[in-house]
């Protein structure tokens, strides 16, 4: 697919993008690269295995959303450990 000057000029008209005469030329060639290169990727052979495939390997990979532990399991441990409790909790020095 050619792309022609006014082309790209258009395009940077509409992108409110100021290019010169030279740069017109570059991205003329860089935007037909571009093109030619999605062109290639659209002929790629998929078929039906490679979808079939794609969808067969597809799983939810989440796990359900369940308790884990026993609720209060280790309070006794964790409040043992700690350098100062009061009521089950963590007692800390006034910051302000």
């Amino acid at each position: 697919m050619a792309i022609t000057n006014e082309e790209v000029k258009k395009l940077a008209s509409l992108s409110r993008i100021a290019v010169s005469d030279g740069e017109v030329e570059s991205l003329r060639g860089d935007m037909e690269s571009i093109l030619k290169y999605i062109e290639e990727i659209n002929t790629a052979p998929f078929g039906d295995s490679v979808e079939d495939s794609l969808l067969q390997s597809r799983k939810n990979v989440f796990r359900n959303d369940e308790e884990s532990n026993v609720s209060g399991e280790y309070t006794e441990k964790l409040v043992a450990n700690m350098p100062a409790s009061e009521d089950n909790y963590l007692k800390v020095k006034k910051i302000l």
